[in-house]
């Protein structure tokens, strides 16, 4: 059996291991499914060599099969172009590394492209004019990674919004949207649903990036094979597999260890791995275990004195059942807990001491009562099962590759706060006071998922019109709660009622349990002839979405309104055209549908608040998201520079936002409703690449490569020659590159922007790569615009001003299992704001800066592997 791959059918020779190979190509298919330019730029410029830092793979040829002289994996790509549905393992986006093999003396024969200097991450953009994009495990360890903010710090149109308090790393945000509308899944499972209620917003990036392969990113609509709800793009998250271990030192045996200290939480991070090889069967078991703090933010005011620690844990069973077929049976689980003092709670923006009325049944006389005291307790906990089964024809055909898919997950947030008050309310210093009210809610919303999929690829030539095509379908059953309780005692009497202190009765819920059901078919169809100048794809997916509400309930808190069942399809058609212009530039056009059916928690969700004098009520009526985006692309490779500009444009027909209807005469509350509107978001994207000075040569050993050029030979599944596979050239020395993102976002309803949009941003470095690979180092900028585009919801928003903050990444590969990564992070300790962490802080708020970034800080791992 050869490595999953989606690239069309030729006479190209082949190689792969003797064993079956996992199915990770399958897994990354779904992000290719969308690219706009793949087979068009591989019609200008060779494929680029895959990292072989986690495992020796080398780019050689059309597809991979047996190679009985050696274990080393091959992969190959095929000369003629290939269709956008696989996402390969690539460097960096920003990562410079040669793609043809040739001697550097020797330039590229006049009918072949040169070259393109950027590595296959960066090939990937330019193939999809900036719509795709990969960040590999390589990059993630370069970037020195703590959490998903780190993972995505130099990636063009992609940042993470985080929670400088209590629940760190929130939500993705793609173009300016975020939260939900960003589809985002690991080893092809849907991610459990963001949950926000007011000032809690319980976060879904519950990943730990320490075992990720590679991060696939589509910015946009269009996700054919992905599912429903990602009209603000798709973030999948892939796992490292057994041989990526394995065959990293060519063994059937590894064990590594590696270690990770971070400044800016003084945190650390322990990951030991074992993987072994056994007949047909290849298995790995890795553990990782962090602890640490808050962050050190650069202001006077620090952030909320925290500690946490996670606990991840992946294994994999991977049976090789034939040489065409595998089974992979995977688990991962991870469980976060994290405490924090609450100390910013104890006083309001002006300084003064927070003061509630307290519930009467605790309390008689409902005196206000002054908080002194406040901690959290706080777990995000998650566990995944898949059985995956993998299928590859060696001669193709309309069933050339199969994946079967079915997986249960199971995720749980408790959020659990504890708050201290004195009845009648005090001021400092304080006096112990017998009329002490203690105040405990113990919050849990769940979500747990089974669902499967089916994705066949394959390749039709009638001599004529070559077909690459997938197609496939998809299904997904969640089953979604959120509970609330809570106790209020009087420490003095010991009086305890199952309240809150608004008063509010426990247990409550303000959603009740709901089932959605998804299901979705899909098609693409790449098209080419060489009767048209240019390839064109054509596809469409067909969804079914449910929501059932388990009603009535009694815990249901319908003060605002009940619910009602949904129950609706949809289509999302799409379609691009490839237009290769001359041997070095490619142009794209594509449009695409986007969908996101009613979320839930907008249209299901009740809740009265008579303290503070609002009420949320659930919306019956609210609509599906829909939104039509045009992207437009020019990408260039040439011998020296790479670069991609594009420009797109998305308009939303019932975009999901909360609305205020003011007051309500007859209760006098404020009201609040999910509400359907118009909304467009349109920008650009840049980036490029130059090869400043330095040479081509083969692969180090450091980066994993293993054997002679001579031990891995290539043959044809169906018994058509040999030959033999060259080894991939890297380039090392000094290089530049840089990227661009602006996007405007505006609510056409209301004619005010959206609050969503990341200012204007820009990121420049340079490179420098020595021989062999055995050490690099990078001085990276990042540079932000002020925030000047704002909706004007809270008058006294802060509004951060822009910054410039410099960063110096290094890397050293001491032996061939011996590495060390570093980073300086802002090294001119310069106190700056991320405007996605700020929202809903005033200017004038006293401890405003506890949501600056950290200051001068420094982050180093040690990786040994045997």
């Amino acid at each position: 059996m050869h490595r999953f791959s989606l690239s069309p059918r030729s006479t190209s020779p082949r190689t792969s291991r003797p064993r079956s190979p996992h199915h990770r190509q399958l897994l990354t298919a779904a992000a290719l499914l969308v690219s706009p330019t793949f087979a068009a730029a591989q019609s200008l410029a060779p494929a680029a060599p895959l990292p072989v830092q986690s495992t020796p793979v080398f780019v050689q040829a059309q597809d991979t099969d047996t190679d009985t002289d050696t274990n080393t994996e091959t992969h190959t790509l095929a000369a003629q172009p290939t269709p956008d549905l696989i996402p390969t393992p690539t460097l960096p986006p920003t990562e410079v590394q040669a793609q043809d093999d040739a001697p550097p003396p020797q330039p590229p024969p006049a009918d072949e492209p040169p070259s393109t200097p950027g590595g296959p991450s960066f090939e990937r953009a330019l193939q999809s004019g900036g719509n795709e994009s990969v960040i590999t495990s390589e990059r993630i360890d370069q970037n020195v990674t703590r959490g998903l903010g780190d993972v995505f710090r130099y990636e063009p149109g992609v940042q993470v919004q985080s929670s400088t308090g209590r629940f760190g790393d929130t939500s993705i945000n793609i173009r300016g949207l975020e939260g939900n509308r960003v589809l985002m899944s690991i080893d092809g499972v849907r991610s459990p649903d963001a949950f926000q209620q007011g000032p809690v917003q319980l976060g879904r990036a519950s990943v730990d990036p320490s075992l990720l392969k590679q991060v696939e990113i589509v910015r946009g609509p269009g996700s054919l094979i992905y599912g429903e709800g990602g009209i603000g793009g798709v973030v999948a998250f892939e796992t490292k597999d057994p041989d990526d271990f394995l065959d990293l030192l060519g063994r059937d045996t590894y064990f590594g260890v590696s270690g990770s200290y971070f400044s800016a939480d003084s945190s650390w991070a322990e990951t030991p791995i074992v993987a072994f090889r056994t007949g047909n069967l290849d298995a790995l078991v890795a553990y990782t275990r962090r602890d640490g703090s808050e962050l050190e933010t650069a202001g006077a005011f620090h952030a909320d004195p925290q500690q946490y620690q996670n606990d991840y844990i992946l294994g994999k069973l991977v049976y090789h059942i034939d040489p065409d077929s595998e089974l992979d049976f995977s688990v991962e689980w991870q469980n976060r807990q994290t405490g924090t003092n609450l100390r910013s709670t104890l006083a309001d923006p002006a300084g003064s001491f927070n003061t509630f009325v307290t519930t009467p049944e605790v309390f008689p006389s409902a005196l206000p009562g002054s908080r002194f005291a406040g901690d959290s307790d706080d777990e995000n906990r998650r566990i995944r099962y898949s059985l995956t089964h993998d299928y590859e024809n060696p001669c193709g055909g309309l069933l050339a590759h199969v994946r079967l898919q079915i997986y249960y997950q199971d995720s749980q947030i408790n959020d659990t706060r504890v708050q201290r008050f004195l009845v009648p309310a005090v001021v400092a210093p304080f006096v112990p006071n017998r009329h002490q009210i203690d105040d405990i809610s113990d919050n849990f919303f769940t979500q747990d998922h089974f669902g499967g999929r089916a994705i066949v690829t394959g390749q039709l030539d009638n001599g004529v019109v070559q077909h690459s095509l997938t197609y496939g379908v998809d299904a997904l059953r969640t089953e979604t709660g959120r509970l609330r309780t809570g106790t209020m005692t009087n420490v003095a009497t010991g009086a305890t009622v199952n309240s809150n202190q608004i008063s509010e009765p426990t247990p409550i819920k303000v959603l009740p349990d709901v089932a959605t059901t998804r299901v979705g078919l899909f098609f693409r169809d790449r098209i080419e002839t060489d009767r048209l100048p240019f390839s064109i794809t054509p596809g469409v997916r067909v969804n079914y979405y449910s929501a059932e509400f388990a009603l009535p309930d009694p815990l249901f808190d319908n003060s605002g309104g009940t619910p009602e069942d949904i129950s609706q399809w949809n289509a999302q058609p799409l379609v691009e055209i490839n237009v290769p212009i001359t041997e070095q530039l490619a142009g794209i056009v594509r449009y695409a549908r986007g969908y996101r059916a009613p979320p839930v928690e907008d249209a299901g969700i009740g809740f009265t608040n008579p303290l503070f004098g609002y009420t949320v009520l659930p919306n019956v009526d609210l609509d599906s998201e829909t939104s039509d985006s045009i992207d437009l692309g020019l990408s260039y490779s040439g011998e020296l520079v790479a670069a991609y500009a594009g420009g797109y444009y998305n308009h939303y027909d019932g975009f999901i936002e909360n609305v205020s209807l003011g007051l309500n005469p007859n209760t006098g509350l404020l009201e609040f409703q999910q509400r359907n509107l118009d909304a467009q978001i349109y920008g650009v994207e840049m980036a490029a690449e130059i090869r400043l000075l330095g040479q081509l040569c083969e692969r180090s050993a450091y980066q994993g490569a293993t054997g002679s050029a001579s031990a891995r030979r290539t043959r044809n599944p169906c018994g058509i020659g040999e030959a033999d596979a060259a080894l991939p050239k890297e380039f090392y020395g000094l290089s530049a590159f840089g990227n661009f993102t602006h996007s405007v976002g505006d609510n056409l309803e209301d004619d005010l922007p959206l609050d969503s949009i990341p200012p204007m941003y820009a990121i420049a470095g340079l490179r420098y790569r020595a021989m062999e690979n055995r050490w690099g180092v990078e001085f990276i900028s990042t540079m932000v615009h002020r925030k000047d585009r704002y909706s004007g919801v809270d008058a006294d928003q802060f509004l951060p001003p822009g910054y410039g903050v410099f960063d110096l990444l290094a890397y050293a590969n001491v032996a061939e299992n011996v590495q060390v990564n570093a980073g300086l992070f802002n090294i001119f300790d310069r106190e700056y704001y991320q405007w996605l962490n700020l929202r809903g802080v005033e200017a004038n708020q006293s401890d405003r800066t506890r949501f600056a970034a950290p200051g001068i800080n420094a982050a180093a791992t040690l990786k040994v592997q045997w």
